[in-house]
């Protein structure tokens, strides 16, 4: 891969290119911006259904059982 700028002799692709830099936050910074905003909620997987329907059914086996 060629490096910037890239010549093609009329047109300099890239002479104005500078690479974003990363911003790094303090911990008070966070810990702000989490008491305005909220924290992120966490999705529910279809997984997770899906263990609670399978502990559903056996607390029912585990009645059916025991009340027999």
């Amino acid at each position: 891969m060629k490096h910037l700028p890239y010549n093609t002799g009329k047109v300099l692709i890239g002479c104005r290119y500078e690479p974003s830099t990363k911003v790094e936050f303090s911990l008070d910074a966070e810990r702000i911006q989490t008491a305005l905003i909220g924290s992120p909620k966490r999705e529910v997987t279809p997984g997770y259904y899906l263990s609670l329907a399978a502990v559903c059914v056996a607390l029912i086996v585990a009645l059916m059982w025991v009340t027999k």
